[in-house]
This record gives C-alpha cells, structure tokens and sequence, in this order.
C-alpha cells in the first residue's frame, strides 16, 4: 500500500486576486494585471501605464495560466524539470497562484527536493489557510517518506475542512495500513469507495486489508471488481494472481497472471516467475 499524488485542473476563478503593489502602498487593493519584470512588481492598468513604467517590460498576469497548463502538461510527460520551471514562473507572475504552488510542490516531491515540496505547501497556505490539497499533499509527502503517524494527523485535519474529499480518505487508509490499524485503514477505505465507487485504487488496497485479516474470499471478491472496472490495469490482476498463489488457488491465480503477461507491461517478469512456480507445483503433486 502506497499513498498517492496527483495534480488536479483547477478553476482559475478560485485563485485569490494578485493586488497592484503601488495602489496597495496607498491602502488601495486594485487587481493587478501586469507583472513588470525591470521592477519585479504587479501593476494595475493605470500605474503600468505611468512614465516609470514606460519603457519596461511587462507581462499580463493571465499568462499565469497558460504557464500552468504547460506545466501540467510537462508533468504528464515526466518531464518534471520543465514543469517545475513553468510552474516556477506561474507562481512569480502571479503569486496568488495556490495550485500552481501545490502542483509545485508535488513536482518538487518527484525530483526527491523534499524541503522544496514542503516549502512549496506552506506558501500555498499562506495564501489560503484552508487550501485542502495543501494538506493533502503534506499528508502523502510524509507518508512516503515514513511518517505515518504525521501523515494521518493531516489528513485528518484535512477531513475536518472536506469531509467528502475520497482522496484523502484513500490515503489515510493507506496510513492507517502502515501503521497496523487495519480495521480503521478499513473504514477509511470504504469511506473513499462510498464517494467513489469506482475507486480503482481504494479498491486495491481494501482488498490487501482484508488479506490482512485473512478474510480471502472477501478479499478476492474486491480484487475482481476492481479488475472488471480497469480490466486492462495489471495489478488488480497481479495482486489476484500472488494472493491466490499464496493460498493455494492455483487455478485462479494461473489465470490472473496469464492476464498480466497478456497485458504485457513491467509486472510481467514477475507474473511469469510465479507462473513457472505454479507449474512446478502442479507436477511435483
């Protein structure tokens, strides 16, 4: 069980507004549209417009945008130090930009930049304290890096702010599962299934929960509806086929493994060794 990342496409009418420096000297907040790189400031329309400003260079703070869905794009591609770039300038063209600093930090996390991730987090809840993917994202990077108990103590502060977020129940289970707590890693798991049925993931790691607790035929039961929702996804395959080796089901996991192979990706070295295991057994009887 492993908790998981993922960056999301965020309306851009949540991000909260980028206030002209000048005009806020003068207790004015009025929305900046530019962003004068020779000064490094945000500008409103008429102070851009000034003589100071004249000659410099600006760029429209909505091109904020288009480097974020390059970025996101960038990511999709694994090309986490271009995205990192892109989402580098989204956050200086517009410093309000709370996805574009949670993004960050996940592509931060990727590149094993840990403090990076972690600062990248807190500048987004700087901008807004009930940012809940920030809190997501602090609960996954302490999770994977082994702080199980930190990372269930966020996320359930994280629940507290949305209750209904199927993500973060999935992870805290997946907390919980490390922690040995597999009856609440249960409960959080369900909770995640309950929101979203069709939770490839959440099912997966149910199902290794109830393994767990040696409640196979359940288990196996949750590894076939997980496999009929993704049938082209190997580890619901993959884990039907080692669990029912391990038990004894030679004939079920013969045929789950065969599966993986057909699907043909990098579980397939391991689905074959444990086909060549099945097959010894079935002539050693």
């Amino acid at each position: 069980m492993k908790s998981s990342l993922s960056t999301r496409a965020y309306s851009h009418k949540k991000i909260p507004p980028t206030f002209c420096v000048n005009c806020f000297k003068n207790n004015k907040k009025i929305k900046a549209i530019i962003y004068c790189s020779n000064c490094k400031a945000h500008l409103c329309d008429e102070c851009s417009k000034s003589e100071s400003h004249k000659e410099h260079s600006k760029i429209p703070i909505s091109r904020a945008k288009r480097y974020f869905d390059i970025a996101q794009f960038m990511e999709t591609k694994k090309n986490y130090k271009l995205a990192l770039q892109y989402y580098h300038w989204a956050t200086i063209i517009q410093p309000t930009h709370i996805y574009a600093f949670t993004n960050l930090s996940i592509v931060h996390f990727y590149l094993q930049e840990y403090d990076s991730a972690f600062y990248s987090c807190y500048q987004a809840l700087l901008i807004d304290p009930k940012t809940v993917f920030a809190y997501h994202n602090l609960g996954v990077f302490n999770d994977q890096l082994g702080r199980h108990e930190n990372a269930v103590e966020i996320f359930k502060y994280a629940l507290k702010l949305d209750p209904k977020n199927e993500e973060i129940h999935y992870n805290m289970g997946n907390s919980l599962f490390q922690l040995e707590r597999v009856d609440k890693a249960i409960e959080s798991l369900n909770q995640a299934i309950k929101l979203q049925p069709n939770h490839f993931q959440a099912l997966i790691s149910l199902a290794t929960a109830y393994e767990k607790k040696n409640q196979i035929q359940r288990s196996i039961e949750i590894l076939e509806k997980a496999s009929k929702i993704n049938p082209d996804h190997p580890l619901g395959h993959l884990n039907m086929g080692i669990m029912c080796y391990n038990h004894g089901f030679l004939a079920q996991a013969k045929k789950s493994l065969e599966r993986v192979v057909s699907i043909g990706t990098f579980r397939t070295k391991l689905a074959k060794e444990i086909l060549q295991q099945i097959q010894q057994r079935s002539q050693n009887k």
